[in-house]
Protein backbone atom coordinates (compact mmCIF):
# COMPACT_ATOMS: atom_id res chain seq x y z
CA UNK A 1 0.00 0.00 0.00
CA UNK A 2 1.40 3.43 -0.60
CA UNK A 3 1.57 5.80 2.44
CA UNK A 4 1.52 9.44 2.32
CA UNK A 5 4.96 9.49 3.05
CA UNK A 6 5.38 7.67 -0.65
CA UNK A 7 3.30 10.34 -2.09
CA UNK A 8 5.16 13.17 -0.42
CA UNK A 9 8.50 11.18 -1.76
CA UNK A 10 6.86 10.50 -5.17
CA UNK A 11 6.20 14.45 -5.41
CA UNK A 12 9.90 14.89 -4.94
CA UNK A 13 11.19 13.14 -7.52
CA UNK A 14 8.20 13.58 -10.24
CA UNK A 15 7.19 17.04 -11.59
CA UNK A 16 3.62 18.45 -10.24
CA UNK A 17 1.82 20.77 -12.07
CA UNK A 18 2.53 23.99 -10.55
CA UNK A 19 6.09 22.11 -11.27
CA UNK A 20 5.09 22.14 -15.34
CA UNK A 21 3.16 25.54 -15.24
CA UNK A 22 6.45 27.45 -14.61
CA UNK A 23 7.95 25.77 -17.62
CA UNK A 24 7.46 27.67 -21.55
CA UNK A 25 3.97 27.40 -22.76
CA UNK A 26 3.05 27.68 -26.29
CA UNK A 27 2.93 31.09 -26.51
CA UNK A 28 5.91 31.42 -24.98
CA UNK A 29 7.79 29.95 -27.75
CA UNK A 30 6.51 31.93 -30.02
CA UNK A 31 8.51 34.64 -28.94
CA UNK A 32 11.55 32.82 -30.43
CA UNK A 33 12.57 32.09 -33.66
CA UNK A 34 10.39 30.03 -36.40
CA UNK A 35 11.02 28.47 -39.58
CA UNK A 36 10.74 31.12 -41.45
CA UNK A 37 13.64 33.44 -39.32
CA UNK A 38 16.02 30.67 -39.54
CA UNK A 39 15.76 31.00 -43.42
CA UNK A 40 16.95 34.26 -42.94
CA UNK A 41 20.64 33.09 -41.48
CA UNK A 42 23.17 31.07 -43.11
CA UNK A 43 23.15 27.96 -44.63
CA UNK A 44 25.91 25.57 -45.58
CA UNK A 45 26.31 26.86 -48.74
CA UNK A 46 26.62 30.34 -47.30
CA UNK A 47 29.32 28.73 -44.75
CA UNK A 48 31.32 27.12 -47.36
CA UNK A 49 32.49 30.67 -49.13
CA UNK A 50 33.46 32.20 -45.81
CA UNK A 51 37.71 31.32 -45.33
CA UNK A 52 38.37 27.27 -43.83
CA UNK A 53 41.04 26.68 -41.38
CA UNK A 54 43.70 25.80 -44.03
CA UNK A 55 42.86 29.10 -45.75
CA UNK A 56 43.52 31.08 -42.24
CA UNK A 57 46.47 29.33 -42.12
CA UNK A 58 48.61 31.52 -44.75
CA UNK A 59 48.21 34.54 -42.87
CA UNK A 60 50.08 36.08 -40.22
CA UNK A 61 50.10 34.82 -36.40
CA UNK A 62 50.94 36.32 -33.14
CA UNK A 63 53.84 34.89 -33.12
CA UNK A 64 54.75 35.75 -36.96
CA UNK A 65 53.84 39.27 -35.73
CA UNK A 66 56.08 39.16 -32.74
CA UNK A 67 59.47 38.56 -34.71
CA UNK A 68 58.32 41.85 -36.58
CA UNK A 69 60.95 44.55 -35.26
CA UNK A 70 59.01 46.87 -32.40
CA UNK A 71 59.22 50.63 -31.67
CA UNK A 72 62.16 49.77 -28.89
CA UNK A 73 64.48 48.08 -31.66
CA UNK A 74 63.65 50.82 -34.36
CA UNK A 75 64.82 53.21 -31.29
CA UNK A 76 68.65 51.66 -32.19
CA UNK A 77 68.13 53.10 -36.25
CA UNK A 78 68.91 56.93 -37.25
CA UNK A 79 66.71 59.30 -37.06
CA UNK A 80 64.95 61.16 -40.00
CA UNK A 81 67.49 64.19 -38.83
CA UNK A 82 70.61 62.23 -38.16
CA UNK A 83 70.06 61.00 -41.89
CA UNK A 84 69.43 64.78 -43.08
CA UNK A 85 72.86 65.72 -40.92
CA UNK A 86 74.54 62.49 -43.33
CA UNK A 87 72.99 62.98 -46.25
CA UNK A 88 74.56 67.21 -45.50
CA UNK A 89 78.06 65.63 -44.82
CA UNK A 90 78.28 63.48 -47.80
CA UNK A 91 77.51 66.01 -49.85
CA UNK A 92 80.15 68.89 -48.61
CA UNK A 93 82.43 65.81 -48.51
CA UNK A 94 82.06 64.70 -52.18
CA UNK A 95 81.98 68.45 -52.63
CA UNK A 96 85.62 68.83 -51.37
CA UNK A 97 86.98 66.01 -53.26
CA UNK A 98 85.37 66.81 -56.13
CA UNK A 99 87.12 70.27 -55.74
CA UNK A 100 90.51 68.51 -54.73
CA UNK A 101 90.45 66.22 -57.54
CA UNK A 102 89.76 69.50 -60.12
CA UNK A 103 92.65 70.90 -58.68
CA UNK A 104 95.03 68.34 -58.81
CA UNK A 105 93.64 67.57 -62.44
CA UNK A 106 94.80 71.51 -63.40
CA UNK A 107 98.30 71.29 -62.22
CA UNK A 108 98.58 67.97 -63.57
CA UNK A 109 97.80 69.96 -67.06
CA UNK A 110 99.96 72.52 -65.79
CA UNK A 111 102.83 69.84 -65.51
CA UNK A 112 102.27 68.49 -68.98
CA UNK A 113 102.16 71.56 -70.64
CA UNK A 114 105.39 71.85 -69.00
CA UNK A 115 106.52 68.48 -70.26
CA UNK A 116 105.60 68.87 -73.66
CA UNK A 117 107.10 72.85 -73.90
CA UNK A 118 110.83 71.07 -72.46
CA UNK A 119 110.30 68.17 -75.00
CA UNK A 120 109.69 70.39 -78.04
CA UNK A 121 112.82 72.28 -76.91
CA UNK A 122 115.27 68.93 -76.60
CA UNK A 123 113.81 67.93 -80.02
CA UNK A 124 114.47 71.52 -81.52
CA UNK A 125 118.07 70.96 -79.81
CA UNK A 126 118.35 66.99 -81.17
CA UNK A 127 117.46 68.57 -84.71
CA UNK A 128 119.83 71.35 -84.93
CA UNK A 129 122.43 68.40 -83.71
CA UNK A 130 121.41 66.37 -86.51
CA UNK A 131 121.50 68.93 -88.72
CA UNK A 132 124.79 70.03 -87.78
CA UNK A 133 126.06 66.68 -88.29
CA UNK A 134 124.66 66.27 -91.30
CA UNK A 135 126.50 69.44 -92.93
CA UNK A 136 129.50 67.82 -91.75
CA UNK A 137 128.99 64.80 -92.76
CA UNK A 138 127.89 65.91 -96.46
CA UNK A 139 131.39 67.99 -96.32
CA UNK A 140 133.40 65.18 -95.30
CA UNK A 141 132.29 63.13 -98.30
CA UNK A 142 132.66 65.84 -100.90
Amino acid sequence: MITNQDITKLKQVFATKTDLNRFSTKEDLKGFATKEDLKRFATKEDLKRFATKDDLKRFSTKDDLNSFSTKDDLKRFSTKDELSTVVRELISFIGSVKTDLSNQLNEFRNEMNEFRTEMRDINRTHRTTLDNHEVRLSALSM
